[in-house]
């Protein structure tokens, strides 16, 4: 009896680590495949539209010629800081951007040349980034692994003596 119910909460505990798995692959791995990479908003600049803490996709592979000024973009500045906007002027003789983040009164001071230009935002996930630097901490990950071991070791102790 104690073996059968050990082995059911170990089954269940390898079914949620493999659920685990497959979302962090299908949010993180799969879409590099496809020159998808995600990247957490860390400033109001965007809002409401991209609320801070959101997991913003961007499309690496668009091409920059398919860029229209309302288009959101991810470009590079020169101390690699990553900057997500929206493109409100282009030209194309001086090859660059003039960008303007939506809760920002005025366009960004300078132009976005385009060898800064990242990639085209493809969609993103309100708040997801605040979760994913969350379990992304070593000792958040070591804390829920432990407190799942304590866990199951708690309740085998617990069937060995009822």
């Amino acid at each position: 009896m104690i073996r059968r119910n050990v082995q059911k909460k170990l089954r269940l505990f390898f079914w949620l680590m493999q659920i685990l798995i497959v979302i962090g692959l299908v949010l993180l791995v799969l879409p590099a495949i496809f020159q998808i990479y995600p990247n957490i908003v860390v400033s109001g600049s965007m809002e409401p539209e991209i609320p801070t803490g959101s997991l913003a996709y961007i499309y690496a592979g668009y091409p920059i010629e398919k860029i229209h000024t309302e288009d959101v973009i991810e470009y590079e500045l020169q101390n690699g800081t990553e900057i997500l906007h929206r493109v409100v002027a282009i030209n194309t003789m001086q090859k660059s951007f003039k960008t303007k983040g939506d809760a920002n009164e005025n366009e960004d001071l300078g132009i976005v040349e385009f060898e800064q230009y990242r990639g085209k935002l493809l969609m993103t996930v309100p708040y997801a980034g605040y979760v994913i630097a969350f379990l992304g901490n070593k000792y958040v990950i070591v804390g829920m692994l432990c407190t799942c071991i304590a866990y199951l070791l708690l309740d085998i102790v617990r069937d060995i003596w009822t």
